[in-house]
């Protein structure tokens, strides 16, 4: 006899967050069976074997490939497969509340407890009817979760709830890749070709206009007048999400008008791939407007690249750590930040010694999973 407690989540299927989460639970404890209900089209073959059932909000079809009315489409398919979806589960765990999961809130008809994830997006960059909506789901919940304290403590102020409220963390599949990567920074330069005589300096990580990519360059593009601005090398990743409005192309227009030579990232990349272009680079700026607890931005420590990001983002508990990081308060402080880490490089380089030791005990999954576990207790 089956006596399994059963889970369905509720996500996106190319998540590696939502995946290894699954998985790596499945590693540690036995009395748990997933199902996944998919808010994209797809999941990753590679981890379909740790579902006992797949099912797919919408899947893609002519119709939601029409310009201008795809996104309606694909909301009133989601729509629909909620409210005809008759599987029932011991817990419903929404681990993205993806915007067109919300009109509706029928999440108990599904499951005995609703258990909500929340990320950086889900709260802060929701506004009006979003995040009226989001408030009926957040305020019937029964559990929901964080990443992080600071952005815990800025929803209990603003969201009324009786959900019982706790803090678990994803673990990086990465720290592992990046522990044992064993190669100098040269060594992971010569993986892509990047010059080995500059200082790289990674900006962002995806090409969400939210990474603020134009800014930062504009604030580089200040210090052409000092006398290492030729040896300057700019890494831009943009292997996500799909390019909308033509922003890729505005992007590197920005990026050709800084004179500074550069590198987009543009394909998918490996796990083994990823570690060497974290090694790669001497410093990380990280300047999104919004963000709960970057995991592209601890895997940057893992690697002692320079990290230089926005006291406006919730970080406090890598202070609390012992991290080392630098803070700007705007983007006018910004071309002053970098020049003083390039003049001081050794001593900037020096303090960040600790930091691959900490985060890797702070988001390894083995040092996670059991807070992930006691959430279904």
């Amino acid at each position: 006899m089956n006596d399994k407690k059963k889970v369905l989540i509720i996500g996106d299927g190319a998540s590696v967050f939502v995946l290894n989460h699954v998985k790596h639970f499945i590693a540690y404890n036995k009395n748990y069976s997933f199902s996944i209900l998919l808010t994209n089209d797809h999941l990753d073959q590679a981890y379909s074997a740790y579902f006992d059932e797949v099912h797919f909000a919408f899947k893609s079809s002519f119709l939601t490939k029409i310009p201008f009315i795809k996104g309606a489409i694909i909301r009133l398919m989601i729509i629909f497969s909620l409210l005809r979806f008759k599987k029932k589960y011991d817990f419903v765990h929404i681990q993205f509340l993806n915007d067109n999961i919300i009109y509706f809130n029928v999440f108990h008809r599904i499951a005995k407890k609703v258990i909500i994830f929340v990320w950086g997006s889900d709260y802060y960059r929701s506004s009006g009817l979003n995040k009226w909506l989001k408030k009926r789901i957040f305020k019937t919940a029964d559990t929901i979760t964080f990443g992080n304290e600071q952005t815990r403590n800025d929803f209990i102020r603003e969201i009324p709830t009786n959900a019982k409220i706790s803090i678990v963390r994803f673990g990086l599949i990465m720290m592992d890749y990046i522990k044992n990567l064993n190669a100098s920074r040269q060594d992971s330069r010569a993986v892509f070709g990047f010059p080995q005589d500059k200082i790289l300096i990674a900006i962002g990580y995806n090409l969400n206009p939210n990474q603020q990519h134009g800014k930062i360059l504009d604030a580089l593009s200040a210090l052409k007048n000092k006398d290492y601005y030729k040896d300057l090398f700019l890494v831009v990743p943009v292997t996500y999400p799909a390019d909308k409005n033509g922003y890729k192309a505005k992007l590197e227009f920005a990026l050709e008008s800084t004179g500074i030579a550069y590198k987009m990232i543009e394909s998918f990349l490996p796990e083994m791939m990823n570690a060497h272009l974290r090694n790669s680079s001497d410093i990380m700026i990280q300047l999104q407007t919004t963000d709960q607890l970057s995991g592209t931005m601890q895997e940057y420590f893992a690697a002692e690249n320079i990290v230089v990001t926005g006291s406006w983002l919730p970080y406090k508990i890598f202070e609390d750590k012992g991290i080392y990081f630098s803070k700007i308060n705007s983007f006018s402080e910004l071309a002053m930040k970098i020049d003083d880490i390039i003049i001081n490089f050794d001593e900037y380089q020096q303090r960040t010694i600790n930091n691959k030791s900490i985060i890797m005990e702070m988001s390894s999954w083995e040092n996670n999973i059991q807070a992930w576990i006691d959430l279904y207790e």
